[in-house]
């Protein structure tokens, strides 16, 4: 009887902390990822050729509007259900730029910081490791150790 209480004890155990456990996803990059460094090479009457050389084929070229590009990019980070999102609108004039709409403007481009996606290496993007550190047991420590302070 007491095997029986006990592998039961045990089974309990094992599926409630089976429940507790995510399984890895993978983080959702799209759209155009513009970086402050293409983005601080921009100028005021650039051609449309080498907007699109910098920043890439526009996401939406709308056909009513040949004058106007947009561009969109978007990540999720699964480990924290933070989503960020970026909308830049490029204006031409003639054929020229003549404005940026969106997350940035003209007149922000000159104090543009380095941001995380400016550490290129061989064209492919270095992003923080998404792993954890260390094991169930220790990150259970640090949310109670974090909670007494």
């Amino acid at each position: 009887m007491k095997q029986r209480i006990l592998l039961t004890a045990l089974i309990s155990l094992t599926l409630s902390l089976g429940a507790c456990l995510r399984p890895y996803q993978a983080d959702i990059q799209q759209g155009n990822l513009i970086t402050n460094d293409d983005l601080s090479r921009i100028k005021l009457g650039m051609s449309q050729r080498e907007i699109e050389f910098l920043l890439g084929t526009p996401m939406v070229a709308d056909p009513f509007h040949k004058d106007r590009w947009d561009y969109f990019y978007s990540y999720k980070d699964q480990r924290t259900r933070d989503t960020e999102v970026r909308q830049l609108s490029v204006i031409f004039n003639l054929g020229e730029l003549s404005e940026l709409r969106g997350y940035v403007t003209l007149d922000d481009l000159e104090n543009l910081e380095p941001s995380d996606e400016d550490l290129h290496v061989g064209g492919t993007v270095v992003t923080r490791p998404t792993q954890r550190k260390y094991g169930l047991f220790e990150r259970a420590a640090e949310a109670f150790r974090s909670d007494d302070e």
